[in-house]
């Protein structure tokens, strides 16, 4: 009987076996020893996982009660660079990528506008001491300057530039925006406040107490420094004062002083913001 031949692979020569293939029909490649680049790593899918961790960075150091130099600085760093990374993740989206340019186009012509300076102080007051108020209840943190801690200090700027923001947007008017950016860049405490927070502000005059003081003369957003630099209060209007209670180590709002009556019947200096005070005259008017 005859043996019939070993027949052969399609593709295999003699003396070799067939090659092997893969489940998908494809020969089988040797993992690439070639390190992996930058362009590798950045993939969609990873940029998008970096731009989440930026924004959790960014709501970190937002949050974070204590203000310094280092966190207000990468806090505008990071808040520049997830703008940039939006645009980037949507730049193949025509209708994203254009809505996107145009608001931060918007919003970089709108800053840079000159502003009006003949505000409505009356009204721009009011705010800030609407401001002021909404922290009644905020516990006491050193150096601390957002609703989730604050001191003294840390209270008076951040009421300020909150109403001050707000107004501005109401109004519109880039001129306070920068003023409000201005107010929360520098950071000052209560003897820079005492001195005057860079010629931001001005002493309106020292008195022995507050008890003896004529409030009509005040207005909101006003502020009282104790003469050694321990304390202040932000004035509301109608008679009311904010300030640290010690006691409850929390912002309190009363009639009066809200601390031990020994503190307060110590001299202090009235302080005033110079943006709030009146304009006389209009350009053109006697």
């Amino acid at each position: 009987m005859a043996v019939q031949p070993r027949k052969r692979a399609p593709g295999a020569t003699a003396g070799r076996s067939p090659r092997r293939r893969n489940r998908s029909g494809g020969n089988r490649r040797k993992p690439s020893s070639r390190p992996l680049s930058l362009r590798d790593l950045l993939t969609r899918r990873n940029a998008v996982r970096l731009w989440w961790l930026g924004l959790l960075w960014w709501l970190g150091v937002a949050l974070f009660p204590p203000s310094y130099p280092a966190t207000r600085f990468s806090g505008v760093v990071f808040a520049g660079l997830l703008a940039l990374g939006l645009l980037a993740l949507w730049w193949r989206y025509r209708v994203l990528r254009w809505s996107w340019l145009g608001l931060l186009a918007l919003a970089a012509f709108f800053c840079s506008l000159p502003g009006n300076d003949w505000y409505d102080r009356v009204a721009l007051r009011g705010e800030i001491g609407r401001a002021l108020q909404r922290y009644e209840g905020t516990r006491l943190f050193p150096k601390g300057e957002n609703r989730l801690g604050m001191d003294a200090a840390g209270m008076i700027r951040r009421g300020t530039v909150e109403g001050t923001l707000l107004y501005s947007f109401k109004t519109l008017n880039p001129l306070l925006t920068r003023k409000a950016f201005t107010l929360w860049w520098h950071d000052d405490d209560l003897a820079g406040l005492a001195r005057g927070a860079r010629r931001k502000a001005r002493r309106l005059t020292r008195a022995k107490n507050l008890s003896g003081f004529d409030h009509t003369l005040l207005y909101p957003g006003d502020m009282a420094i104790l003469a050694d630099g321990s304390l202040a209060l932000a004035y509301l209007g109608e008679g009311r004062w904010i300030a640290p209670d010690r006691t409850a180590r929390r912002l309190a709002v009363a009639g009066g002083p809200t601390n031990a009556a020994a503190e307060f019947n110590t001299p202090l200096s009235l302080m005033r913001w110079r943006f709030l005070e009146m304009r006389r005259t209009r350009p053109g008017q006697p």
